[in-house]
């Protein structure tokens, strides 16, 4: 449970730098300025096999990742009854509120849980 809770807490540092660019039902633009980026590829480095953890998140169909001078941007298509869009809300919006944090990884946990998932595996 402990290297899961780890996981979860890094996929939300990483979506903590991210800000919602755009967004229609089941596709979510995520930008990350260029100050933000050797923050956010820290944090990948430091999760193995990002991208298969990234693809096993309940609800992400599939993302498209684009890196330029002023920063890098995701599209990401979800399935909106799986992942509503109000966590992607939650899980963008800037702050340090340890209680906010464990409420949006209960419910993260919560995806998991219903697909019969773990965020570890």
């Amino acid at each position: 449970m402990k290297e899961e809770e780890q996981l979860l807490r890094k996929v939300i540092g990483m979506f903590r730098l991210c800000r919602i660019e755009d967004h229609v039902v089941g596709q979510v633009t995520l930008k990350v300025s260029a100050l933000s980026l050797p923050r956010l590829a820290a944090m990948i480095g430091g999760i193995d096999d990002i991208e298969g953890k990234i693809k096993q998140i309940p609800g992400i169909m599939s993302y498209e990742p684009s890196i330029g001078w002023r920063g890098a941007s995701v599209v990401v298509t979800y399935d909106p009854s799986v992942f509503p869009y109000e966590l992607w809300q939650d899980l963008c919006s800037p702050g340090d509120d340890p209680a906010f944090e464990l409420s949006v990884m209960e419910r993260i946990r919560a995806l998991y849980e219903g697909s019969g998932m773990s965020a570890a595996s």
